[in-house]
């Protein structure tokens, strides 16, 4: 029987639309890299029925790979976002919330403000000691190596809103209208003019701008 979280409050909830609002940008190389060694730590306290803070899963993290170059980059205010990797992986795989064992230093009910808005962190922790591991094939390293092609691959450049003729149109006939009283220099500024006009400023706008970066004046 496929299981299905019951821990989620709104099971429309997609953590990595969430996780992406918390932290402000997507997923790095770095977070991908440092997940890949919280999660066999994390699938081994699963099985033992465990629970740990954030501060000694970094030592646990620092104890199973003391080699590994980035290493001191494994520190508490950073697993939030590194136990999200995990916890997007859970949900596309439908697998219960190995986060959920991570809990606040202080506060040893709580896995923190962020997760607790989300889920119930106490069913998703019975949850996850009720699972068979045992029975899971271990696809987080295919997960993971995927998801750093996608991270690391090139982005491709924006495409201009409009053609250049078209831009280059609409500063020229805003430059012959408004000539007399565009600073002569202005004219030495056509590319940049055109540029940002294809990128979806108005002509007026743009005049304006380079105007007042290049502090020209008026004839």
């Amino acid at each position: 029987m496929e299981f299905k979280t019951k821990a989620l409050y709104n099971s429309a909830t997609n953590l990595a639309e969430e996780d992406a609002q918390v932290y402000g940008g997507n997923i790095t190389l770095l977070d991908l890299q440092s997940a890949a060694r919280f999660y066999p730590i994390l699938i081994q306290l699963a099985k033992q029925q465990k629970t740990v803070t954030y501060g000694e899963l970094c030592r646990l993290t620092h104890e199973q790979y003391s080699d590994w170059v980035h290493i001191n980059s494994i520190i508490p205010v950073r697993c939030g976002r590194i136990l999200g990797v995990i916890g997007q992986f859970m949900q596309e795989r439908n697998l219960p919330f190995l986060q959920a064992l991570v809990l606040n230093q202080t506060k040893q009910d709580s896995c923190g403000d962020g997760i607790e808005q989300v889920m119930n962190t106490a069913i998703a922790r019975q949850e996850v000691f009720d699972f068979n591991w045992e029975n899971i094939s271990d696809s987080f390293d295919l997960y993971i190596e995927q998801t750093e092609e996608l991270v690391t691959r090139p982005k491709k450049k924006a495409q201009p809103l409009m053609s250049w003729d078209e831009a280059h149109k609409l500063m020229f006939s805003y430059y012959k209208k408004h000539k007399a009283s565009l600073p002569r220099q202005i004219s030495e500024y056509r590319d940049a003019l055109t540029r940002l006009i294809q990128n979806g400023k108005s002509a007026e706008e743009v005049f304006e701008i380079l105007i007042a970066q290049h502090s020209l004046t008026t004839r």
